[in-house]
């Protein structure tokens, strides 16, 4: 039995430690059904700690399967951190569409320049 196929009976059985150590696993698929496994543990102060902690991952395809597992969580921790996310992300996306902005303006000054 392999990873993935344990995770569906961790989270039936609410075993969040052990989806928690899955969460941060070498293989991307793993990690992915761990963090969604995770979010069906709704009530386990550790398992909405991990995806807190998931929110600040480097790869964006973690931290919005964090997000949308973290909104299981009916705590005001998850809401407020969830918030915070979500405006972080939008400031993120505003600042990427302005720099892409300001870099096509740039070039069109040193198209006219020559």
């Amino acid at each position: 039995m392999g990873k993935i196929d344990k995770i569906s009976r961790y989270a039936a059985k609410r075993k969040s430690g052990k989806l928690r150590t899955l969460a941060y696993d070498s293989d991307k698929a793993v990690r992915m059904a761990a963090i969604e496994g995770l979010g069906k543990v709704a009530d386990d102060t550790s398992a909405e700690n991990a995806l807190v902690m998931l929110l600040g991952d480097s790869d964006c395809e973690i931290t919005d399967a964090a997000a949308a597992a973290l909104e299981n969580f009916s705590s005001n921790y998850a809401r407020v951190r969830l918030e915070y996310y979500y405006a972080k992300k939008k400031d993120k996306v505003a600042l990427e569409t302005l720099r892409a902005s300001y870099t096509q303006e740039n070039q069109a000054v040193k198209d006219r320049e020559w």
